[in-house]
């Protein structure tokens, strides 16, 4: 049986968590969106599923036990892990949180709206950001 093709979304907030699926599914986003609700957890799912990857992890920065930033720094030093596309999704517009992301060589940095119609626009740019891009099509 073929495994079917998810992203990842860490996030520890169970509101977030259902707003930003809900919001992909209303956008006909039809992969699976598995959600952990820290670094720890991300880690712990992507060490027990080496041989089913997520085309790309959506991170939150704010998060207990291993926050945004460290788990980063520990997937790319993973050499399977640290071609996954991460998309970062925060509140957080701090330059130094933004640098930092940046370093680790994510795929872009998005900082989370409170309007609803502008939380919309983004998640829609990140399902347009996987849409478009080659590794979508592979």
């Amino acid at each position: 049986m073929m495994q079917k093709d998810y992203i990842l979304y860490l996030e520890d907030d169970e509101i977030d968590a259902i707003k930003f699926s809900s919001t992909l599914k209303n956008l006909d986003f039809r992969q699976e969106v598995v959600i952990k609700e820290n670094g720890e957890e991300g880690l712990a799912w992507l060490n027990a599923n080496r041989n089913w990857l997520p085309n790309f992890i959506v991170l939150d920065l704010n998060m207990p036990k291993m926050n945004g930033i460290e788990f980063l720094e520990s997937i790319k030093q993973d050499p399977l892990f640290h071609k996954i596309p991460v998309i970062v999704f925060t509140t957080s517009n701090n330059k130094v949180d933004i640098h930092a992301t940046f370093e680790q060589q994510i795929a872009g940095y998005m900082v989370k709206p409170f309007d609803h119609k502008d939380y919309k626009d983004i998640v829609q740019l990140i399902k347009d950001y996987w849409d478009k891009s080659a590794l979508g099509h592979i």
